[in-house]
């Protein structure tokens, strides 16, 4: 059964200190219960700085400026993004959606740097427009 319930869209570098944990600390304490989904928006990926996350870099990590740090090592963005769902607590929890824009990458973006550096030989020059 499908359930018509509100949902957050929301940068998560915007909450407190900006880390993914800290984002979810305050939706488990504030607002648990109040969303059946949330959709993070493109600034959990490494981006450019200049387009709020739509500036992608990669989309195959978390942006390490969100992630917590113990013993000197980074932890791992895409555990605390699973963290967010409560659902390891056995409740029934909220479903989060991550925002890939595949539109707009960086100039720093791996595909992007593959058609500078092969121009007409690039296997993926189709895929970029400018």
């Amino acid at each position: 059964m499908v359930e018509n319930k509100v949902g957050l869209i929301a940068y998560a570098d915007r909450f407190g200190s900006g880390k993914i944990r800290d984002f979810s600390e305050i939706i488990k304490e504030h607002f648990n219960g109040y969303f059946g989904h949330i959709h993070l928006l493109p600034t959990i990926f490494p981006h450019g700085g200049k387009d709020a996350g739509f500036d992608c870099i990669t989309h195959l990590q978390i942006n390490q400026l969100l992630s917590e740090k113990k013993e000197g090592k980074v932890l791992d963005g895409w555990e605390e993004i699973k963290n967010i769902t409560g659902k390891e607590r056995n409740s029934p929890g909220v479903d989060v959606m991550v925002d890939v824009i595949i539109n707009h990458i960086s100039s720093k973006n791996l595909m992007f740097q593959d058609v500078l550096e092969k121009g007409e030989e690039s296997k993926i020059l189709g895929f970029i427009f400018t």
